[in-house]
């Protein structure tokens, strides 16, 4: 699986829904910066996101 393949922080409930409150402000910015931003805050959180955002 490619998630086996991406470091993350250890899984933390709490953060995770901190993250996906700030991932939610992003959809105004620009796709890169969106998804390079949701990447590291999912990271951060214990989850492995390796989805792709398209335009």
């Amino acid at each position: 699986m490619k998630a086996d393949n991406v470091f993350t922080e250890k899984y933390n409930k709490n953060n995770f829904k901190k993250a996906l409150k700030e991932i939610r402000s992003f959809t105004v910015k620009s796709t890169v910066d969106f998804e390079n931003r949701m990447k590291e805050l999912c990271r951060q959180s214990g989850v492995a996101n390796l989805g792709s955002v398209q335009e």
